[in-house]
């Protein structure tokens, strides 16, 4: 059975972490991993600069790794890519820009698509399907 591998990525009020993971494995592949402190504060082309940068050095340990899940915290609209966040101490600077498509500029054509989900969601989905939550009926 050929490996699915995707990027996974942590964004943070203060980091941003990624790496790529084998779904059939149920695995993080550790040399992929690659976690750097923010500037949330800072303009919106930086952050999506570092954003970038980072994605693409875990992505070179599997070029043909073409999609990316972001785990963010909101408010954000999940499904389109934009965020909310604003007078939240926190990317401010990112308000109501479509990140999914900043993003994409940047990382074309190592990425084809970039799905987001709710943080603190995607924390339990991890532990269900490969942590502490894993072969429970209930969480």
């Amino acid at each position: 059975m050929q490996s699915l591998i995707i990027l996974k990525v942590d964004i943070g009020g203060y980091h941003i972490s990624s790496s790529l993971v084998d779904l059939n494995q149920r695995k993080i592949l550790n040399y992929s991993f690659v976690r750097e402190k923010m500037n949330s504060k800072g303009s919106a082309e930086a952050i999506i600069i570092s954003w970038a940068d980072v994605l693409k050095i875990s992505l070179k340990a599997a070029p043909n790794s073409k999609i990316v899940g972001i785990a963010i915290p909101g408010p954000f609209d999940y499904q389109n890519g934009v965020s909310w966040m604003l007078r939240l101490n926190k990317y401010d600077s990112l308000y109501n820009f479509n990140i999914k498509e900043l993003l994409m500029q940047r990382l074309y054509p190592l990425v084809k698509d970039i799905l987001f989900v709710n943080d603190a969601a995607c924390f339990l989905q991890g532990e269900v399907f490969a942590g502490a939550g894993k072969g429970y009926n209930k969480v």
